[in-house]
C-alpha cells in the first residue's frame, strides 16, 4: 500500500477476504468456494469522480481505493450445478464493512455435516401425493435458494397444457410446488403460466 492509502496489491485484497470468508463458513464449506473473477473495488480518480474496475489477482488498484466487493461462488454436488455467490466488502483499510450474508450456504456445510437434504426420489414421492392435477409429462424439480423462505427448496413443475404460439414457440399452464429441500414441508403451492414473453 502506498504512503497515502490510496492503492492496494490486489493479491493482498483477494487474501484478506478469503482470510475473512474462511473464518465465517468453516473448513467444511470453504472447500466448496472458490473466487469470483466479477469481482471489483471503487476507487475516486485525481478529479475525485468515482469508478469501478474489476479486481484482478496480481495487479495494483487504481486512483484512491475507497471500498471492495470481493466475490466467491459456491458450488456444491448436492445443488446440480446451482452457483450462490457470497460478497465480502472491504473498506478503505481493508477492514470488513458489512456482515456476510450466509444464508444461501447449506446449515450442513456451515456445521460440518452430512447432506441433510430429502433425496430426489422423496421429492418425486411428496409431489404425487401433492399436485392436484395430472400432468401431460412427468414432473420436472430442481434445487434453489428461496429469498421469500429464506432456506433451499425444491421446485416442482407439473406441465398441464401445452400449444405453440405464431412463434412456434411452447406455452401453457403448469402447476408449481415448493417443497422445503430439508424436511420436505410443501411450502406453497400454485397454478402458473410458462412459455416465451415478446
Amino acid at each position: 500500500m502506498s504512503l497515502q492509502g490510496q492503492f492496494y496489491d490486489t493479491k493482498q485484497i483477494i487474501d484478506k477476504a478469503d482470510s475473512i470468508v474462511k473464518s465465517n463458513v468453516g473448513d467444511s464449506a470453504y472447500k466448496y468456494l472458490k473466487y469470483d473473477v466479477h469481482s471489483y473495488y471503487e476507487f475516486r480518480t485525481s478529479k475525485n469522480k468515482t469508478q469501478y474496475k474489476s479486481l484482478i489477482k496480481n495487479s495494483y488498484t487504481k486512483g484512491h481505493f475507497v471500498q471492495a466487493d470481493v466475490r466467491f461462488e459456491l458450488s456444491h454436488p448436492v445443488l446440480q450445478g446451482l452457483i450462490m455467490r457470497i460478497s465480502v466488502v472491504l473498506d478503505s483499510a481493508l477492514n470488513l464493512k458489512d456482515s456476510i450474508y450466509l444464508n444461501q450456504i447449506p446449515n450442513f456445510l456451515l456445521q460440518g455435516k452430512s447432506c441433510d437434504f430429502i433425496t430426489s426420489e422423496k421429492v418425486l414421492s411428496i409431489a404425487k401425493d401433492s399436485l392436484k392435477y395430472k400432468g401431460i409429462e412427468e414432473i420436472d424439480h430442481y434445487i434453489d435458494y428461496n429469498s421469500v423462505f429464506n432456506r433451499y427448496v425444491y421446485i416442482v413443475h407439473n406441465t398441464l397444457t401445452r400449444q405453440k404460439d405464431r412463434h412456434g414457440k411452447d406455452n401453457g399452464n403448469v402447476e408449481v410446488l415448493f417443497i422445503d429441500a430439508v424436511t420436505g414441508e410443501v411450502l406453497e403451492r400454485f397454478e402458473s403460466w410458462y412459455g416465451p414473453i415478446y
